[in-house]
């Protein structure tokens, strides 16, 4: 009898598949745990301007909080991907062997804990005669096959298994110790080995803003909550996708990409040292200024929509929800901006908000702070429109993913150059 046959045949994977739902709640209660903990908490407490030593000490605890908080999303998520993969090819695998052995019978072979034998019409056929030989070389051959489709049936579950327990070794508790300042980095890495161990591959988000929506809708809410917490490098920076999703990939992601900086920049071997020295500088930056608007009140919000902490930095802020806003303003900065200049521009688009709302008959208003080009410094000529054209693209795309993702729900759209007028020649029709 081939080894695991009868396992494989009778076997139920419901434990597989309730210890993928508990380990996908798990992964959803720290996510939850995490928001209400930077709304409730932390967000008051940079609002009221805690400052201090004593204040230094309490938001490094509790930084360090809301960043295990993160660990345990994105890690238990990733056990789930790994046990529900598991479990698919296990099944896949079952099938294949059940209907081995349903096909082998129904041609009136026997089948015997997994040995396959002859039909019992053979048994009886002579030896000598050229038509019986012809038959018993037939039936040698399917018996042959059969034999095999079972044993492939076979190794394919050992293979699965094999790699999923091989993967789960990768995502231990120990990686949260007190001792480790590098846990973030080592979840990236831990997680990316995890789910190469299983020949899974990022997953290819079509470049279209409205095709991606169409992709993300099509998703079941458990692929969703796999997508963020797995991928949120790919999630975050989707044009399309709903603003609250891509915002909470982009935290995230910037958690990821400052523990990375700090610690373990070896991840990432495209960029030096002194990159990585920058992109820190950009990153705490702009994570000062995020954290300071946890908690804030409806329509003053961020969504943090896109980022790039290395070079001069890039970063896409919304403030309000431009999915659901009835009017929305687009900002693109002009001349000399960089990631230094993120708080000043969230300031910018927070006037520019309150401007607008005092006509908007109180309706909502969402305006973004669009930096995701390089913008012209001032000792270079700016009467070309090279960083325009270069940008153009990128900036269509954008403000078709808001059109995408607030569906039916279109709402006015406006888009504000600043000071370097060619950003918006290049872009007509918006």
């Amino acid at each position: 009898m081939p080894a695991g046959f009868k396992k494989l045949y009778k076997q139920s994977f419901t434990d597989i598949e309730r210890a993928a739902t508990a380990w996908q709640r798990l992964s959803e209660k720290a996510r939850d745990g995490l928001s209400q903990h930077r709304k409730h908490v932390t967000g008051p407490l940079h609002k009221q301007g805690w400052k201090g030593e004593a204040a230094d000490s309490g938001f490094e605890f509790m930084e360090n909080i809301e960043l295990r908080l993160s660990i345990v999303q994105i890690e238990a998520q990733a056990i789930a991907k790994v046990l529900g993969t598991v479990k698919f090819r296990m099944e896949q695998a079952q099938t294949d062997l059940r209907n081995a052995v349903k096909t082998a019978e129904d041609n009136h072979y026997r089948v015997d804990d997994g040995w396959v034998s002859a039909p019992a019409s053979t048994d009886s056929i002579p030896r000598n005669d050229p038509d019986g030989q012809a038959a018993l070389n037939t039936a040698s051959a399917m018996l042959g096959e059969y034999r095999q489709w079972i044993q492939q049936a076979l190794d394919d579950a050992h293979t699965a298994s094999d790699e999923g327990k091989r993967s789960l070794s990768r995502l231990l508790g120990d990686i949260l110790r007190d001792t480790n300042p590098a846990a973030m980095a080592e979840t990236v890495r831990d997680v990316r080995a995890s789910m190469g161990d299983l020949g899974l591959k990022k997953p290819q988000v079509p470049d279209d803003p409205k095709e991606a929506k169409e992709w993300w809708d099509a998703l079941s809410r458990e692929e969703r909550e796999g997508m963020t917490a797995l991928y949120p490098d790919i999630i975050g920076r989707t044009d399309g996708l709903p603003a609250s999703v891509r915002n909470e990939a982009n935290h995230l992601y910037l958690d990821q990409q400052l523990d990375i900086a700090q610690n373990d920049n070896t991840i990432d071997k495209s960029h030096s040292t002194d990159d990585y020295n920058q992109s820190l500088n950009n990153l705490q930056k702009l994570k000062e200024r995020l954290d300071q608007s946890d908690g804030a009140p409806s329509g003053k919000e961020l969504y943090l929509l896109k980022f790039d902490g290395f070079g001069d930095g890039k970063a896409v802020i919304a403030m309000g929800n431009p999915d659901t806003a009835a009017h929305t303003a687009v900002l693109v900065p002009g001349t000399d901006t960089t990631m230094d200049s993120v708080p000043g521009q969230v300031s910018r688009i927070s006037k520019l908000q309150d401007a607008a709302l005092k006509r908007s008959d109180g309706e909502s208003v969402s305006t973004v702070f669009w930096l995701d080009y390089d913008a012209p410094e001032k000792d270079l000529s700016v009467a070309d429109d090279d960083r325009a054209q270069d940008a153009s693209d990128d900036l269509r795309r954008f403000t078709g993913g808001v059109r995408a993702a607030q569906g039916e729900n279109h709402s006015h759209l406006t888009v504000i150059g600043h000071s370097y007028d060619p950003i918006m020649e290049v872009v007509p029709g918006l």
